[in-house]
């Protein structure tokens, strides 16, 4: 049924120079898996971010960006512009959540994970680069997948 998905795997570089504490850090294996489970994997660049594995890559001004959403049928994305986006165009996805929390940010319609609320800042509003970056804050690619799988399905 579900079958071809957008990623936007990087938040907005930090003036500093550190890594956002919103990225997700296993990106590599989480698509990998996907892509063994027969998902169609297409990555959503902004400027010079690296791109993950070989995936096809879809950049464009934000008209093009929203007329793609449609083409879709679901996102994986982090706290960024993309699940807001998608919300305005009723478009469901799967959103990881490290140390921003869903309940402030986030959607009901989308499948927010996350590793628990111990995780999450309390300033939720202060600038990143006062955040720390902590893979341990995110959910593991075989947890993510198995929730992918159940609420995301590819028909037999």
């Amino acid at each position: 049924m579900y079958k071809k998905c957008l990623i936007q795997p990087y938040a907005k570089p930090l003036r500093n120079g550190k890594e956002n504490a919103k990225n997700y850090p296993y990106w590599e294996e989480l698509v990998k898996l996907l892509q063994s489970e027969g998902y169609e994997i297409t990555q959503l660049q902004s400027g010079d971010e690296k791109v993950i594995a070989n995936l096809k890559l879809l950049r464009g001004s934000l008209s093009q960006i929203e007329s793609a959403l449609q083409y879709f049928d679901f996102f994986i994305a982090i706290d960024s512009f993309l699940p807001h986006m998608a919300h305005c165009h009723n478009k469901a996805g799967v959103v990881l959540w490290g140390k921003s929390d869903p309940a402030v940010f986030g959607y009901h319609e989308n499948l927010n994970l996350h590793n628990g609320k111990s995780w999450m800042t309390r300033a939720q509003y202060w600038p990143w680069e006062d955040e720390p970056f902590e893979a341990e804050a995110f959910m593991k690619p075989a947890e993510v997948v198995a929730k992918i799988k159940e609420r995301f399905p590819i028909a037999n």
